[in-house]
Parts: structure tokens; C-alpha cells; sequence
């Protein structure tokens, strides 16, 4: 098999578009479809959301601190509706 064809691999892909906060005000609203962690290089583990918004499906990887706390203290499910946006302020 080739390592194209590794589910490992193939599901870390997401769904295309991943979700980039690059200026205040810059978000994303959509229902969950998928939920996993997304693990890095170094071994540590981010959430990883796919999301359907109206533009389409986005990837968007929790590593910023304070979004990881924010989603796990919110505990968002498959289904839920999330908005998240960049405020520019830790």
C-alpha cells in the first residue's frame, strides 16, 4: 500500500481549506462535522475541527493556547455550531 492510500495520513489531510487568523476580525462559523487532535512533530496535540461553513468545508487546528482552553472548556461536540475569531488580544 502506498502511504498516499494511509488512513494515518489521509485523515490528517482535513477537509482542504484550513482556517488562517491573520488580522483582527478575521473568523470562522460553521457545524462541526469532524473532531480529532492533530499531533505535530514535536509530540504535542492540538484539536482539530472540520468544519462546514458557507463557504465550504475548513480545517481548523486549535495549537494557540488560549483557543485550546477556550474549546475545551466549552467541550463542543459533532453537530455543535462554532464561531471562533481572532481579536488580535491574547
Amino acid at each position: 500500500m502506498s502511504i498516499w492510500n494511509d488512513p494515518e495520513l489521509t485523515d490528517s489531510l482535513g477537509g482542504g481549506d484550513f482556517v488562517k487568523f491573520d488580522a483582527p476580525g478575521d473568523n470562522v462559523t460553521g457545524v462541526i462535522e469532524t473532531l480529532g487532535l492533530h499531533r505535530w512533530a514535536d509530540g504535542s496535540v492540538a484539536p482539530q475541527l472540520t468544519i462546514k461553513t458557507a463557504e465550504g468545508v475548513k480545517t481548523l487546528t486549535a495549537s494557540q493556547s488560549q483557543l485550546k482552553r477556550k474549546l475545551a472548556g466549552l467541550k463542543p461536540d459533532v453537530g455543535d455550531t462554532v464561531s471562533v475569531e481572532y481579536t488580535g488580544q491574547a
